[in-house]
């Protein structure tokens, strides 16, 4: 019995390694699919964010979520999550692909809310101001905006963006994908030390070392700020403070919250609450 186990382990982990990176038909997913999914979800939902503040807010504002580069991680794992659930739904009715992202996006937005708020006092958007929200957290707006989105997903972005990374020379892909997750691994990990160096400094603590001198050296709160532009603290009342550029109250946004929510990310959920307000 053993011994069988051992085999489906060991045939299970070699069709892994076979199909790693597998490209070309839309309903099999492989981890080289999936991350440049993220990747490229991250870089192009970043370029709309900004775009989309500008001509809606009328102010030009950083819109990523990570130290390095143009990447916002929420809309990239929001192409990821789209991906995963409806990478099947190309042919299915509009209707079931409509309700299946509402469902789900909507899922993953509140308990991105819920869970950056509960560990990290810190919120990106709020829908209080919004008519049928659900703890200011998600709402019919926005979800229905999700349901929207997740048709196109099925229906045209993901095949087409399927059959592009297939044309891919396989050589070409093998290393164009080791370059890029390791860049997007250290830009995480980086991105981690900046924020809670930040974080630091909020609270008035100093350097300890020659690490957190380099970080506060690297990675000013002029900056950071910059970087997470549209991040606010929850307050102990449960109220929200100013954004951290302050552009959104000084150009006299009625909500803080847009189309996309590029601080939705694990960096901004490390951001703890402050007496900043």
């Amino acid at each position: 019995m053993e011994e069988k186990k051992k085999a489906s382990r060991g045939e299970r982990w070699q069709h892994f390694k076979e199909h790693f990176y597998d490209a070309g038909d839309p309903e099999q997913l492989s981890p080289y699919k999936l991350f440049l999914m993220l990747f490229l979800g991250s870089l192009i939902g970043s370029l709309i964010e900004v775009l989309y503040c500008r001509f809606s807010n009328g102010y030009w504002e950083n819109r990523t979520s990570l130290v390095y580069g143009p990447f916002s991680l929420a809309e990239g794992f929001g192409a990821l999550i789209l991906t995963i659930f409806l990478h099947k739904d190309a042919h299915k009715p509009v209707w079931k692909v409509f309700l299946k992202a509402f469902f789900w996006m909507s899922i993953a937005e509140y308990v991105m809310s819920w869970g950056q708020e509960f560990v990290f006092g810190t919120t990106a958007w709020n829908y209080s101001n919004m008519p049928l929200n659900i703890n200011g957290r998600i709402c019919l707006y926005y979800s229905l905006f999700w349901g929207a989105l997740g048709v196109l997903w099925a229906k045209v972005i993901y095949p087409v963006s399927d059959r592009l990374v297939a044309k891919i020379p396989k050589k070409v892909g093998k290393v164009l994908f080791w370059i890029l997750f390791v860049f997007f691994v250290y830009d995480c990990i980086i991105s981690c030390f900046a924020s809670a160096r930040f974080n630091s400094r909020r609270a008035g603590e100093p350097p300890k070392n020659q690490f957190d001198v380099l970080m506060d050296k690297q990675f000013p709160d002029s900056y950071m700020r910059w970087v997470y532009a549209n991040t606010m603290d929850v307050k102990a009342d449960g109220s929200h403070g100013r954004t951290m550029s302050g552009k959104a109250e000084k150009y006299g946004q009625k909500h803080r919250k847009e189309m996309f929510h590029p601080q939705k990310s694990l960096i901004v959920f490390m951001m703890p609450s402050s007496s900043v307000s």
